[in-house]
Formats: structure tokens, C-alpha cells, sequence
């Protein structure tokens, strides 16, 4: 009866899916790996990359293509002449590269980036969940200053993006997100580790059912010839604030 007792628990197991450690990433691409060839646009699919998957992209999207950026490893993101055609990289997070998979724990994710010039609200950093509505967004003005949505509501964070110079963006998101939960938005300078500004607010979309994870980050603008320059992207599970 033990025996049967222990099989029937080893059976169950399955059913109930991992639980992620802190630590734990669902994305991390430095662009160093051979898999980036320069000139070439990120490598699409399964066992590719690190964890999960860059997405295949419509005809009419330039692809981000890999390239230096002040000496460094990094995707450019350039916008074609025309105001429609839309630069941009969409990953999709995962456990491993063998299949894609969401996180439901709180997930940190930092982007480092440098722009060529000004860019505008078409220039945006999104974590996508299950739905495929955002949960935390950064964005810019016409200022050229960084934004985040809260609630559909976009707030300033920090001072002008000056051209050429690193920025790092970090979102903490909060576990098994809902609607009212809160997240938080981090710009650092140059360093990685200087902090420009923070704001605190309620998740950027209303969350649907079946919306209560995360699994993908998109980056993209359509500001004609500017490039958007990306040196690192990471999701890693956090503890629960």
C-alpha cells in the first residue's frame, strides 16, 4: 500500500509546474555568442540561443542586426526612411533553448541601450504576457526623456536620453500579475549602477485571464534612419518583493 501510495504521488508530480528560483533566467543575450554573426540579422528559433527564442518577423519589420556599438557587441534596431517601417526584436522567454516558457514569479529584466538620436513614442521597451498585452512599458517623449506607463498613464523617468552614451532599463514585476499589482522602473547611467531615476505604479494594461505571466520582451521604434542600439537583455525570477 506504501508502495502504491508512492507511485501514485511520483504521477502527480507533473501535473503541478516548476517553481522558478530566484536567480533562475529566462532570457540573458550579451550578443558575444558565435551564434551572432555581424551584419546579419539575430539568429530566429529554437536551440539557438541561450534560453527561449528570437521570433520570426513580418516582411514589412526590419529585423534587428547585429553589429558594434562604441567597440561593443550589440543589435541594431534601425528604422527604414519611411515612417511605417518599424525596427524591432521580439525574444521569446524560456527555461532553456529546447522549448519556449513563461514566468509566473517575479521577474527582474534589464535592457541596455543607446540611441543614434532623438527617438519618440514609437520607441518602446515591453514585457509581453500571456494575453499578449504589456505589462510594464518604457517608452520616450518628444523630448527625448524616458517614459513608463502606469495604468495607461505615462510618467517621466529621468532626465533626456543624451546619443551615444549607455543607459541600462530595469523592470521589477511583480509575481502572478494581476491588474492593480505594481511594478517598478529603474534608468541607470553609463556604469550599470548609478541610478537616474525610479517610479513606482500599477501594471501598464489591465490583465486578462490566462494573462497572469510573462513571456516576451519587444523592443522596436519607427523614427526614420535612427538606430536603437541593445548590448544586453535579461529576465531573471527574483524573490517576491
Amino acid at each position: 500500500m506504501r508502495n502504491l501510495f508512492a507511485l501514485l504521488m511520483a504521477a502527480a508530480l507533473p501535473l503541478f509546474p516548476a517553481r522558478a528560483a530566484a536567480g533562475e533566467p529566462f532570457f540573458d543575450e550579451t550578443f558575444k555568442d558565435p551564434v551572432y554573426e555581424p551584419g546579419s540579422p539575430v539568429p530566429v528559433g529554437l536551440n539557438v540561443i541561450r534560453h527561449g527564442q528570437w521570433l520570426k518577423l513580418g516582411r514589412q519589420v526590419r529585423p534587428g542586426v547585429v553589429a558594434l556599438a562604441g567597440g561593443e557587441p550589440a543589435v541594431e534596431l534601425r528604422a527604414g526612411p519611411g515612417p511605417e517601417q518599424v525596427a524591432r526584436l521580439l525574444g521569446r522567454f524560456g527555461r532553456t533553448n529546447q522549448e519556449t516558457s513563461s514566468a509566473e514569479s517575479a521577474l527582474r529584466v534589464t535592457v541596455t541601450f543607446q540611441v543614434s538620436g532623438p527617438l519618440n513614442d514609437t520607441f518602446y521597451i515591453q514585457v509581453l504576457g500571456g494575453e499578449g498585452k504589456s505589462k510594464g512599458v518604457l517608452s520616450m517623449n518628444e523630448d527625448g526623456r524616458m517614459t513608463v506607463s502606469f495604468g495607461g498613464e505615462r510618467e517621466i523617468l529621468g532626465d533626456r536620453i543624451e546619443p551615444g552614451t549607455w543607459y541600462t532599463a530595469e523592470l521589477l514585476l511583480p509575481p502572478h500579475p494581476k491588474t492593480k499589482s505594481v511594478y517598478t522602473a529603474t534608468l541607470y547611467g553609463p556604469d550599470g549602477t548609478t541610478r537616474i531615476d525610479s517610479k513606482k505604479g500599477v501594471l501598464s494594461r489591465s490583465v486578462e485571464e490566462n494573462g497572469g505571466n510573462y513571456h516576451s520582451i519587444d523592443i522596436q521604434h519607427r523614427v526614420p534612419d535612427q538606430s536603437l542600439f541593445i548590448r544586453s537583455i535579461r529576465a531573471e525570477a527574483i524573490e517576491a518583493p
